[in-house]
């Protein structure tokens, strides 16, 4: 059973979810059950687009779903279809992993972490957007950066005002969402993903400016986010950036580190003999 924490959702679809996680929870414990629902989901959709982290993020998920039963996993894909369904239904209008966790019990008080009310969220995004509308009307977009992101409740929250005011979250704004806790960064992937938002999700420290683990959103790949706004915590040069996009485009890799590191070579040479 789950510990009573002192957050218990009102929603019917958490509440199923609840009760699915602890009928495998009675063998693996809730805690695990729900760390590795959130590893299996987060790297089933990763290696969909990303292919710079494919190796490792199959090789973890090869590794987690070993732990259960046929029986087990098949309500762990249950679950996820849920997940996905819930968040289909309500939009941008709910935390749903967040209240999960925090039903859960699983939230930390004494690493900062609490849970944020939705409507709580909508009342500081509506206040923070209300100046970024003439950068969306002059750009084309606006850019969000989320140090703290939790389940990732502030981002769907601005989603969700962006939305109310006639703009498409998938084309109209674009995220860094940082969290040194990698539940937090696996549940705000996992959310922002099946939303439908343009995102990079990092495990990292925003204030040491350390970056453990990147996820890339679908939107984010496939829209070609990635051309035009890196989302980094240095505003620098990322490595695994520019491994995607030589795999996303060779020539890209050709004509940018190939062809260059040939003329330089040459450039060498040249100065050798004189």
């Amino acid at each position: 059973m789950a510990k009573k924490g002192t957050y218990v959702s009102h929603d019917t679809r958490v509440k199923e979810m609840i009760k699915l996680i602890e009928s495998i929870g009675y063998r693996h414990g809730i805690s695990t059950v729900f760390d590795d629902y959130l590893t299996i989901a987060s790297c089933a959709v990763s290696n969909a687009v990303d292919k710079v982290h494919f190796d490792e993020r199959e090789s973890l998920y090869m590794q987690t779903i070993k732990k259960y039963s046929k029986e087990e996993l098949q309500k762990i894909v249950e679950l996820h279809a849920m997940v996905v369904n819930a968040l289909e239904q309500s939009l941008y209008s709910s935390d749903l992993l967040g209240e999960l966790y925090h039903s859960l019990n699983l939230s930390n008080s004494r690493n900062g972490q609490f849970f944020t009310p939705i409507h709580i969220a909508e009342f500081m995004a509506e206040a923070m957007l209300g100046s970024k509308c003439t950068e969306i009307e002059e750009k084309g977009y606006v850019t969000l950066c989320e140090p703290t992101c939790g389940s990732g409740v502030m981002v769907i929250a601005a989603a969700n005002s962006l939305y109310k005011n006639h703009y498409n979250p998938s084309q109209n704004m674009c995220v860094l969402a940082v969290d040194n806790d990698i539940r937090c960064a696996r549940m705000a992937y996992i959310q922002l993903s099946y939303l439908g938002i343009p995102a990079v999700v990092v495990h990292g420290d925003s204030l040491a400016m350390q970056e453990y683990a990147r996820f890339y959103t679908p939107v984010y790949v496939m829209g070609g986010w990635i051309w035009r706004e890196p989302m980094t915590l240095a505003n620098g040069f990322c490595v695994d950036d520019e491994n995607l996009k030589c795999m996303l485009e060779p020539m890209y890799g050709l004509l940018k580190y190939e062809i260059n590191a040939k003329k330089e070579n040459e450039d060498g040479q040249v100065s050798g003999n004189a």
